[in-house]
């Protein structure tokens, strides 16, 4: 894995909606000191484009006052019909409106406007602004105009006929009706932005995103198929995310321990299948022997087929116990028993078992004491102890039992004289079938499933457990069970 900090893909994605966020706030910002003003211009423009329209459109109908209204609601506006021939102005709307300037205007202004709109080709647009010093109105055409209370816009229609008439529709600079027409425009062109922001931002971070957790993905697949080379650090060195960091170290702790189980089952199916073969292979040939042979049926060829009777059963029973005790099937009845008289009886029976061969087991206590756990499963754990040390002592034949006091915890541990393991194979001697690599060496009551058994024991109830060793001198195995209360 690099060293390289990693980046939570949650605050990415908080970051980039922040940064979007501040981005859409800037364009908004910057979109209505730059635009809204033309804009509503503009809206205003056609505001009184359609208006003008609408009342030409209506001039003779009896819903010409109704329009009239309707539109001075809407918009704030004056609205004058002037007759050409007559040269009368008809107001359609009686209220007065500051900055609306058409009633300051002479007969003969409205007279020229009208023409300059005929010959414009029916309409025309003027500004006016209001000079204070001079108190008199500046007209220009319209072009780009600044908000301001004196500033109205006249639009007018020239409408020609039997009786020709002009629309005079005149509007102050900002009316309200316009302005929010023109910030409906404006947030409508924001929100597009913001959309196609967003989904640009969409598409990159499920591109970031998505492209590693694919990579990572393929590489579980893979997996699945067992294959146990996978390159997850490269799946790792690739993203800068620390979730999928996660993931794909997750990923190649659970390659390892695939790998190692994978490993383990085979050396299963070998030291199985030599258990298996050899006492199958005795009791065979004991059988066919004594069948060919009658002579040959003696108690001492009889005791060798129930020996390896019996290590066939031991067998079945160790992997039977070992999968009970992994799937939490045994139940644990804790008491208070006495430890040191229970290693007693046990080490006599041993000691009596194997004075034949030579064997010795020696009992260390420190004191009587009492252990609160399963007195069954206690024992369990730590004949198997007791039968791996048997098995690989050295030539001494001696087996150490001692027996001590750790904080509130009973310690027991089984010493051999044996070669000793290496020190790369300590963390892995309790796993279940693993074997020390060297010459097999049977026993006359081992399985090789004795450590992995004391494992799940100890573990089940709460205790510890571990080993001391080193090549040469020997190996001491040790578990630690709760101490009764006195």
């Amino acid at each position: 894995m690099t060293a390289s900090k990693k980046v939570s893909i949650y605050r990415k994605i908080i970051l980039a909606f922040v940064i979007f966020t501040l981005l859409a706030i800037g364009i908004l910002t910057l979109t209505q000191a730059i635009f809204l003003g033309n804009i509503h211009n503009q809206v205003c423009i056609n505001a009184l484009k359609k208006s003008a329209i609408r009342i030409s459109e209506n001039a003779d109908s009896s819903e010409l006052r109704a329009i009239a209204d309707e539109i001075f609601q809407k918009y704030s506006c004056k609205i004058y019909l002037f007759d050409n021939t007559t040269k009368n102005v008809l107001d359609l709307t009686k209220t007065d409106i500051t900055g609306c300037v058409i009633d300051d205007f002479s007969i003969n202004l409205l007279s020229d406007i009208s023409n300059d709109a005929k010959d414009a080709g029916g309409s025309t647009i003027y500004s006016f602004v209001y000079d204070s010093e001079n108190d008199i109105y500046k007209s220009t055409k319209f072009t780009a105009m600044s908000a301001s209370s004196n500033h109205s816009v006249v639009h007018t229609l020239y409408v020609d006929g039997d009786e020709p008439y002009t629309v005079f529709i005149n509007m102050v600079v900002t009316p309200v009706g316009t302005m929010l027409e023109a910030s409906r425009y404006m947030m409508l062109g924001v929100s597009l932005v913001m959309i196609i922001g967003a989904i640009l931002l969409a598409l990159y971070i499920s591109k970031t995103i998505a492209k590693p957790i694919i990579k990572v993905n393929k590489a579980a697949a893979s997996l699945g198929k067992s294959n146990f080379n996978t390159d997850f650090a490269a799946c790792m060195s690739r993203s800068s995310y620390k979730e999928i960091q996660e993931l794909a170290s997750t990923l190649e702790s659970a390659q390892t321990e695939l790998s190692k189980t994978d490993a383990l089952r085979k050396e299963l199916i070998a030291n199985v299948s030599h258990d298996l073969r050899t006492p199958l292979t005795l009791i065979s040939g004991y059988s066919e022997m004594m069948k060919d042979f009658p002579s040959e049926i003696n108690s001492e060829n009889l005791q060798t087929i129930v020996d390896e009777c019996g290590r066939l059963t031991s067998l079945v029973e160790d992997m039977l116990e070992i999968s009970k005790l992994e799937s939490g099937n045994i139940p644990i009845n804790n008491e208070n028993f006495d430890i040191t008289t229970e290693i007693e009886n046990a080490v006599a029976s041993y000691s009596n078992m194997l004075a034949h061969g030579l064997y010795k087991v020696i009992f260390e206590p420190s004191e009587s004491l009492f252990m609160y756990a399963d007195r069954k499963m206690t024992m369990q754990a730590f004949y198997n102890l007791l039968n791996n040390a048997l098995t690989y002592t050295g030539s001494d034949r001696t087996v150490t039992v001692r027996q001590s006091v750790n904080q509130n915890f009973v310690r027991i541990e089984v010493t051999d004289t044996g070669d000793g393991i290496p020190k790369e194979n300590l963390p892995l001697i309790f796993d279940r079938y693993y074997k020390i690599p060297s010459e097999h060496k049977r026993s006359a009551r081992g399985t090789g499933l004795g450590l992995s058994i004391v494992r799940n024991v100890i573990t089940a109830m709460g205790g510890r457990y571990g080993v001391r060793s080193a090549v040469g001198f020997g190996s001491t195995f040790w578990f630690e069970l709760p101490r009764a209360e006195q």
